[in-house]
């Protein structure tokens, strides 16, 4: 009973979260791993194990799990790390638009420019297929409804990536050797400082933008990924 509570009911769970996800947010396709972890969990309950393929089960479940707290341990030293700090210019990271981290990542960037008046803003992201602007112009407008000055904001337009937003910030206004603090969402945190040291950034620290705790497994599934690829491309 207690076995099929763990394997059907996890199992289940986990298909039913990625399902959810289709629906409310844009496909991506690393999410296939939900359902693949789901499926095993049920198949598991039906059937007679080997020792080993019962230890391989616990190594990729137990991977997984290690990966994604280790992500979050890393976000959360990053962003008690950074609390507190001066920056002289933020890097505002481009994001799809319009969405709710697009809000989230403007609104935290205008609370700490308003708490720091001497911190200018540099603003970043290219122009997708589906978006109707530049995400660095969509943060510009919005930053100025939000109430900051247009001479405290500086533009990035060109950039598809999180690396190329600190590649463009600095080629276009020389950020990378200035105290820099990096507005993102929480989740994303300690994989953007990794990438800005990569890119030649000394002193960054992180600004966190808010994030819904549904959404949170995902996100860090999501981050251990692009961890992978950040540290393999260093």
């Amino acid at each position: 009973m207690i076995r099929t509570f763990f394997t059907v009911g996890l199992g289940s769970l986990l298909i039913v979260y990625a399902v959810i996800l289709s629906f409310t947010e844009s496909f991506a396709w690393y999410r296939i791993v939900w359902v693949v972890l789901g499926l095993g969990l049920i198949w598991l309950n039906s059937h007679k194990l080997s020792t080993g393929i019962l230890v391989l089960y616990l190594l990729v479940y137990g991977s997984v799990t290690a990966a994604c707290l280790f992500a979050e341990v890393k976000n959360y030293k990053c962003i008690q790390a950074g609390k507190q700090r001066t920056a002289d210019v933020i890097v505002v990271l481009g994001c799809k638009t319009p969405s709710r981290a697009f809000n989230w990542r403007a609104e935290a960037a205008a609370g700490y420019l308003k708490a720091h008046p001497e911190t200018i803003a540099v603003v970043t992201g290219g122009q997708g297929s589906d978006e109707a602007t530049s995400e660095g112009e969509a943060f510009h407008q919005r930053l100025v409804q939000l109430g900051i000055s247009e001479d405290r904001i500086k533009t990035e337009t060109e950039s598809t990536s999180t690396r190329e937003n600190f590649i463009n910030a600095d080629h276009l206004y020389a950020v990378k050797n200035k105290t820099v603090g990096i507005v993102t969402n929480s989740y994303h945190i300690y994989r953007s400082i990794l990438i800005a040291g990569q890119c030649g950034y000394t002193d960054v620290f992180g600004i966190p933008a808010k994030t819904l705790l549904f959404y949170e497994p995902d996100n860090i599934l999501r981050e251990v990924m692009a961890l992978a690829k950040a540290m393999i491309m260093k």
